[in-house]
């Protein structure tokens, strides 16, 4: 996500959780470090807080799942050796996907006026790895790709919403929509959002796990 995009959020006003979630792992993979502030089970929506972290991340063009085909490409060539010193990295996950909103600027007008077909779904995305817990900005190897970016978040309090099944676009936003929900219904402010990969394609679709994650606002 963008510079600005984990913003701590102030405390809730109703019944807070605290209950630490050490890097855990997916089959294999190592998942971030975060502390669950509250917890809604009925609707598998919670409030975490995460520390900062180290992520590699890439912005691609695309409609969601070609874009991110794209980044993968690009971030798994990075961890799986295209790097100096051709060092393989663990993957871990997830792998997030964030969209990028277009600038609003003013421009002078002009004429004549032209009309050309580009494509409703064609888009802008950061998509981000997690780097292991136990690099720092300075210990990663140096990318190859120019394109590749690291930096370090800072720590935020999200909402996240967990579900499984397949990865069609009307199921993503469906979720996101519920999750949209029941933020507005509590009075909780959001600004940008994630999708959140944990699991690879050849996952059976009831056997994945998949999040929307809002960044929360300060209040």
């Amino acid at each position: 996500m963008k510079g600005k995009r984990w913003i701590l959020a102030g405390v809730l006003a109703f019944g807070l959780l605290a209950v630490p979630v050490a890097c855990s792992t997916v089959g294999d993979y190592e998942t971030p470090r975060y502390t669950v502030v509250e917890s809604h089970p009925e609707e598998k929506i919670e409030i975490r807080e995460y520390p900062s972290m180290v992520v590699a991340e890439v912005t691609v063009t695309g409609d969601r799942s070609e874009a991110g085909n794209k980044a993968f490409r690009i971030l798994g060539g990075y961890i799986f050796g295209n790097n100096r010193p051709k060092q393989e990295i663990a993957m871990t996950a997830p792998v997030t996907q964030e969209p990028v909103e277009p600038q609003s600027v003013e421009i002078a007008m002009t004429a004549p006026v032209t009309q050309q077909p580009t494509g409703e779904d064609q888009q802008e995305w950061v998509v981000a790895f997690m780097m292991p817990a136990e690099y720092t900005l300075d210990e990663l190897p140096e990318a190859t790709d120019e394109s590749i970016r690291f930096r370090e978040t800072e720590p935020t309090r999200a909402a996240a919403i967990t579900f499984s099944g397949g990865w069609s676009q009307d199921r993503f936003e469906k979720k996101r929509a519920k999750l949209q929900t029941f933020l507005d219904e509590q009075g909780i402010a959001y600004g940008d959002y994630q999708f959140a990969f944990y699991n690879s394609p050849f996952t059976l679709p009831p056997l994945r796990r998949n999040e929307i994650i809002y960044e929360l606002q300060p209040m």
